[in-house]
């Protein structure tokens, strides 16, 4: 799908979902298959098995809550160097998988491990914090990234 002047809703049974932009929130789910969001300020996108990118870009359209969750996939998420947000991201199973960030104020922490199986979380606050970014994976790896090098 190419750019929305507004609010967007997509779901699909199984297969992947790829948007360029929107101004508005955007809503995405799939039963199985990778999710690409290109250019959104807050976004809601599921996957029962599949990784989901997101670019979050400043806007000055109404910002909502964003949450992004696969039970299996990596994600990676873009995040505008100016934007106010708030992260709070989680992998259930994380035994092998990891959460990294390019972001100082973003701190990660794990728990258990040795002999069950290992979570690991990651919660900041950006730029004096903003609406809040759920990032959910049962097992896979979490990128937090800082777009446009």
């Amino acid at each position: 799908m190419g750019n929305i002047a507004g609010p967007a809703e997509i779901e699909t049974g199984g297969g992947s979902i790829r948007l360029s932009s929107a101004n508005g929130p955007v809503r995405a789910e799939t039963g199985g298959g990778s999710i690409e969001l290109n250019g959104v300020s807050s976004a809601r996108a599921e996957t029962g098995a599949g990784g989901i990118v997101a670019k979050f870009v400043s806007s000055t359209g109404e910002r909502t809550d964003s949450v992004l969750e696969t039970s299996a996939g990596d994600i990676t998420v873009y995040l505008a160097p100016n934007l106010p947000i708030s992260i709070r991201a989680s992998i259930d199973v994380a035994n092998g998988h990891s959460i990294r960030s390019d972001f100082s104020d973003i701190h990660v922490s794990s728990e258990g491990g040795d002999y069950g199986p290992k979570t690991v979380t990651a919660e900041g606050t950006l730029n004096g914090g903003g609406p809040v970014l759920k990032i959910r994976t049962t097992t896979g790896d979490i990128n937090i990234r800082r777009a446009g090098h």
